[in-house]
């Protein structure tokens, strides 16, 4: 099983159930999907564009709200490594 962000995709276990943070979800009826990148994009790239918002603000006070984001994303990209 996976679970993409902007077209990034991360391996959560076998997908049986077996391991991973989402098996009660997953046992309770939840259906985890992959969405393709076009649709995962809808919500990704406007996500973004008020992520750096906020971080440009956290810049601005001092705080490494840019850094953070970035590392954030980077946490996604790897999946969490």
């Amino acid at each position: 099983m996976t679970t993409s962000i902007g077209g990034r995709h991360r391996r959560l276990g076998d997908g049986k159930g077996r391991s991973g943070w989402y098996r009660p979800w997953q046992e309770n009826g939840m259906e985890f999907i992959t969405l393709p990148k076009a649709e995962s994009d809808k919500f990704y790239k406007p996500w973004r564009a008020h992520a750096l918002l906020k971080a440009k603000e956290l810049d601005a006070k001092g705080l490494p709200g840019t850094k953070m984001l970035q590392e954030a994303e980077r946490l996604i990209q790897t999946g969490g490594k």
